[in-house]
């Protein structure tokens, strides 16, 4: 009886084994309190997912069906670490095999020495999954992948190169910022949304324009930048002569090369800078035709620019429009009446502030006395525009 019994356990044991070696699903695994199974050492990643890794070939892989879950990149956030967490030093490659539909947020926070990472057929979207793996220089992506996520591939400073699936529609904001070494991409024609700070900070020195893009503030912000590639055919926008990406009836300015310097005086077409239009420009000066009525969040965030001339009635000034790094701005308002004025439009890192200068002295007292105008502590002074 006791030998019938001790076979049986043995059995059991040997069964507990194989299941956990050979199921790609939480279902079958005994996992502890931190999502690590207690068999054979496979994670937690999902309702239906898991993560192994082969110690030998240094190769995490998640496995199963749908959705791997979100994590947290510090345990004091209140969203627990990956139970995987514990072998960030040893990874080199990441699989994520078919039937993973969803990588979630932080899945490999900062691993060190990830060089390689290939996606299955069935993803369709990722989320700030792959921040600051410095390491990384390889990556596959699948067709039918939707979404290159919010900052999905956020600092990874090896990344040179990568090719970008015909299916993908949407790039989120920051989806490659701080890929310093990312010198080119393609953009495919079934994109539709480019949102901002996608190309922050990489050396991309030329973007072409997709035919079914709608929504472009991502594109002002590669500090190499220095041409648009617009098809002659392309049904809403177009390349101008200076090099600025306007809309097709030349009313709105979408983007503008950010390693031009001098001096640019904008298209007496455009009625609407866009968000995001001169990101991060090169220029020390821009003129704004009589035309323009609307300046668009962000739209000189981060510049060089010293001297802004509007010569028209602007209508609109969006949220941190001018926050910028710069030692002095002087903004020259050609209008006879007090512009528009928003609360968040002026804001600087270094604490420096802006000049106004206006046609007239009593123009300088009516701005003295306009609301918002009168108590911006982030503007220096107003004063009459010398002749």
């Amino acid at each position: 009886m006791k030998k019938t019994v001790l076979a049986m356990l043995i059995l059991a044991s040997l069964f507990i084994l194989v299941s956990c070696n050979n199921e790609p699903k939480p279902h079958g695994h005994s996992f502890d309190s931190n999502g690590k199974c207690t068999s054979c050492g496979a994670y937690k990643a999902g309702d239906n997912v898991i993560a192994t890794f082969n110690a030998e070939t240094k190769t995490l892989t998640f496995s199963g069906i749908g959705v791997i879950d979100d994590v947290g990149y510090s345990s004091d956030l209140g969203r627990e670490l990956a139970p995987w967490y514990e072998i960030k030093a040893n990874v080199e490659k990441v699989v994520f095999g078919d039937g993973i539909t969803h990588i979630g947020e932080y899945i490999l926070y900062k691993y060190p020495n990830v060089v390689r990472i290939d996606f299955g057929k069935d993803v369709k979207t990722f989320d700030q999954s792959f921040y600051s793996c410095e390491k990384l220089e390889e990556v596959n992506l699948n067709e039918g992948l939707e979404v290159i996520g919010y900052y999905g591939f956020d600092f990874c400073s090896a990344l040179k190169s990568i090719s970008i699936p015909s299916t993908v529609k949407v790039f989120e904001a920051g989806a490659f910022r701080g890929c310093s070494a990312l010198e080119s991409i393609t953009l495919p024609d079934t994109l539709e949304r480019l949102e901002s700070d996608c190309f922050n900070m990489t050396t991309i020195s030329s973007i072409n324009i997709p035919k079914n893009i709608q929504i472009t503030n991502g594109l002002s912000s590669a500090i190499k930048l220095t041409e648009f590639v617009v098809p002659s055919d392309h049904p809403t926008m177009v390349l101008h002569e200076s090099g600025a990406l306007l809309s097709k009836d030349g009313k709105t300015l979408y983007a503008y090369p950010i390693k031009n310097t001098g001096s640019y005086t904008v298209p007496s077409t455009v009625e609407k800078i866009f968000d995001h239009a001169f990101r991060n420009t090169s220029l020390s000066e821009i003129i704004l035709p009589e035309s323009v009525s609307y300046i668009g969040d962000w739209a000189f965030r981060d510049t060089s620019i010293e001297h802004l001339v509007i010569k028209g009635n602007v209508t609109y000034i969006g949220g941190s429009a001018f926050t910028y790094y710069w030692d002095n701005l002087t903004i020259d308002i050609l209008s006879d009446q007090v512009m528009y004025y928003s609360s968040g439009m002026f804001n600087s890192y270094s604490g420096k502030k802006t000049t106004i200068r206006v046609k007239t002295e009593a123009l300088v007292e009516d701005y003295k006395a306009a609301e918002g105008w009168k108590d911006d502590t982030r503007i220096d002074s107003f004063v009459v525009i010398p002749e």
